[in-house]
């Protein structure tokens, strides 16, 4: 059945982002085509009332001083919601329907955080928050979802380089990248099996730490496929700022050996299903690059538990001979 809220309705759109909020039980709606330009307005539907709200003072916060517009018009774009933070990524001034006419991508990140937001009189303000680690590269069409405290980005298009004078052509990604919203921290993933073709405006969702890809296409064609991704078997880029203590306190970190050494076992096994996949269909720049990018990591990681080792070694004779002092 169709359903008439009261309020003001958004215009007519496509290409919108948009999140949801089970506890207040709100939609949020941003930006989208509009015909011939894109939008960068926020509408709020409560599924309670059934009523719209348009939100308000959406400039973003860059210092406690400091006010500038908040994320420019956009389509194609993610809206994850984390907590009460909504966390908006990417999009351009094209969607996944009109990739040969894009004219711009962005790989910017926005957040506002409605909790204490007054309904009657909605406004919110933009932030952009300084990131560590390589952002992914620009897109649109991607996908986004939220696990925990982290966003992953999936796929999506972008662009080709291009010569001057000649009109840019779209690159269709299908990279992995996390968002750790607590420390605003960006790394990429490696996902060994089979690994979705490049692809934008597929369907995706997050169950239980495991992410379903299904559809999408590129420029040549349109997918059926599906996808499954578990989070929790990706190899990530870089390790944690914490996997190396300073040499001397690597005795008070419980674990650390262990960590290490299951994530070089999670480093083996990217590069042999790799490998495996090559050595059955054939070797394409994109896998020679994973793999080479998997053996590099597992290199990184043994030298990592070396130092490690090294380290602990060092603590533990610097404490035998302490301990040799004292008992003379």
């Amino acid at each position: 059945r169709r359903v008439q809220p009261d309020g003001e309705p958004p215009c007519p759109r496509a290409a919108a982002a948009s999140a949801y909020d089970p506890c207040s039980r709100t939609w949020f709606i941003h930006g989208g085509n509009a015909g011939d330009h894109r939008l960068n307005d926020l509408h709020a539907l409560n599924l309670r009332t059934l009523q719209w709200r348009r939100i308000g003072g959406l400039q973003v916060q860059t210092s406690p001083k400091s006010m500038q517009t908040g994320p420019g018009p956009r389509a194609g774009h993610t809206m994850t919601l984390v907590g009460t933070e909504l966390h908006l990524f990417g999009g351009g001034d094209t969607s996944a329907l009109d990739v040969p006419e894009m004219a711009d991508v962005f790989n910017d990140h926005y957040v506002c955080d409605f909790h204490n937001m007054d309904w009657a009189s909605p406004e919110l303000h933009w932030r952009c928050p300084p990131a560590d680690g390589v952002p992914p590269a620009p897109r649109a069409g991607h996908g986004a979802v939220a696990v925990g405290k982290q966003i992953y980005i999936v796929g999506g298009h972008g662009h080709k380089p291009c010569q001057e004078g000649h009109s840019p052509t779209a690159r269709f990604l299908n990279d992995v990248h996390a968002l750790n919203v607590t420390t605003n921290e960006w790394r990429q993933c490696i996902c060994g099996g089979a690994v979705p073709t490049p692809r934008a405006g597929f369907a995706l969702l997050e169950r239980s730490g495991t992410l379903y890809v299904a559809g999408g296409g590129d420029a040549q064609s349109v997918r059926s496929d599906l996808f499954v991704l578990n989070v929790s078997k990706m190899v990530d880029f870089p390790l944690d700022a914490d996997d190396e203590p300073p040499s001397g306190s690597v005795l008070f970190v419980p674990g650390l050996e262990q960590k290490l050494k299951k994530r070089m076992k999670k480093a083996d096994l990217v590069h042999k299903n790799i490998l495996k996949q090559t050595s059955s269909d054939g070797v394409s720049g994109s896998q020679e690059w994973w793999a080479a990018r998997a053996s590099v990591e597992r290199k990184q990681l043994d030298q990592k538990l070396g130092r490690f080792l090294q380290n602990r070694n060092d603590a533990e004779h610097l404490r035998q001979r302490n301990i040799l002092k004292q008992e003379r």
